[in-house]
């Protein structure tokens, strides 16, 4: 808030009358040196006399009375004479320089709260005394007492800078409050509640503007005027994000629970062999990292999809893919790999030429369907 106390060099006038009833009027008894007017007398009669001053500080117009302020020096008494032949009247006078001006409040900053009402500030010191208090701008629930500066806050008025003016003669002095509202309840929130380091980096919606972005536990990379989370500079793990808003009034805020995803390393997985028989044991997979997921294509292949261990009792003969899934959203990876599951043969046909043979016979070879089978004897 601002203060100005203006103040002028003054003229302090005495007004006397000769016996012949001469009159010499100023119409004031102080004047301020830097006025920039120049003060005639407003009466001074009869006419036709001359003006004279006791004083070469003083200087006079003889014909029409007026005070050269420009060119007189501060001082005084001085001494006005107005003379009309024998008789004359006469006026004393000071010329005062510009008083200095100062005003304090005891705070700069106030806050504007509601109870109890009116909250009031009065000033600590303010001089020379004489001036008149205002405010600049006007703001409705702010009001001034003009004489001793006592301010009022009756209801809220929007956070600005307020000017109080002390007027006297021409010096000033300004005093800046700050007059604070308390904030409103500040909203936070992201598009989702959790993301993949390898997503697009989220911006949050909030109000009001102008707060700050804190995170914990340490590891996220949030941006502290904006709110916009680095997720690849992020580590992965579940955050509290605060939006803290506030002024001389006090702080508010408001969290969000969000989760970042860390990207999963390359998968791997392999069976002992790429195929089997109905049957086969059950086969087990070897898979890297831990807790991801399995699944199968196309239809009929029983798997389990924690462990990877195929069911091949359960399962449809034919040839599958089979793949190993890690992670979720953007950050899921993958691998495959193919899985074969064969029908378990028949013999249709096992014949020899003979069942029985003389050793110096040629050696017989038998009549086989399917091929590819293996043959063995007992003794």
């Amino acid at each position: 808030m601002r203060l100005l106390l203006h103040c002028f060099s003054i003229f302090i006038l005495f007004i006397s009358w000769s016996a012949k009833g001469q009159i010499l009027d100023y119409g004031s008894t102080e004047f301020c040196k830097f006025s920039g007017s120049n003060p005639l007398p407003i009466t001074a009669t009869p006419a036709g006399g001359t003006f004279s001053s006791n004083s070469a500080n003083l200087v006079v117009n003889p014909t029409t009375g007026e005070i050269d302020l420009t060119t007189s020096i501060i001082g005084g008494p001085y001494i006005v004479t107005y003379t009309v032949g024998l008789s004359s009247a006469s006026a004393s006078m000071f010329i005062v320089d510009v008083p200095i001006a100062t005003i304090n409040y005891p705070n700069t900053q106030l806050c504007m709260t509601p109870l109890p009402p009116p909250s009031q500030r009065q000033p600590s010191s303010f001089g020379p005394p004489g001036g008149t208090f205002s405010i600049s701008p006007a703001a409705t629930g702010l009001s001034i007492n003009t004489t001793t500066g006592l301010l009022s806050f009756n209801s809220f008025t929007p956070q600005g800078i307020y000017t109080i003016n002390q007027a006297g003669c021409i010096d000033s002095e300004t005093f800046d409050i700050n007059l604070f509202q308390p904030v409103a309840n500040p909203t936070l929130s992201y598009p989702q509640a959790s993301y993949c380091q390898l997503e697009a980096d989220p911006t949050p919606t909030f109000t009001p503007a102008g707060g700050t972005f804190s995170a914990l536990p340490a590891g996220l990379s949030i941006n502290a005027t904006t709110g916009v989370i680095d997720l690849s500079a992020s580590s992965g793990g579940s955050y509290t994000i605060t939006y803290t808003v506030g002024n001389l009034c006090g702080n508010k805020t408001a969290n969000f629970n969000l989760t970042v995803i860390a990207e999963p390393a390359n998968p791997t997985l392999s069976y002992p062999q790429a195929s089997y028989c109905k049957s086969d044991t059950n086969p087990s997979p070897t898979f890297t990292p831990a807790g991801g997921t399995f699944s199968a294509l196309p239809a009929g292949l029983s798997i389990n999809t924690s462990t990877g261990v195929v069911d091949i009792v359960a399962s449809t003969v034919g040839t599958y893919t089979i793949t190993y899934s890690v992670g979720s959203g953007l950050c899921t990876k993958t691998i495959n790999t193919s899985f074969t599951l064969n029908p378990n043969p028949t013999i249709t046909t096992f014949t020899y030429p003979s069942n029985i043979f003389c050793q110096n016979d040629p050696n017989p070879s038998p009549t086989v369907n399917p091929t590819g089978g293996s043959f063995a004897s007992t003794a």
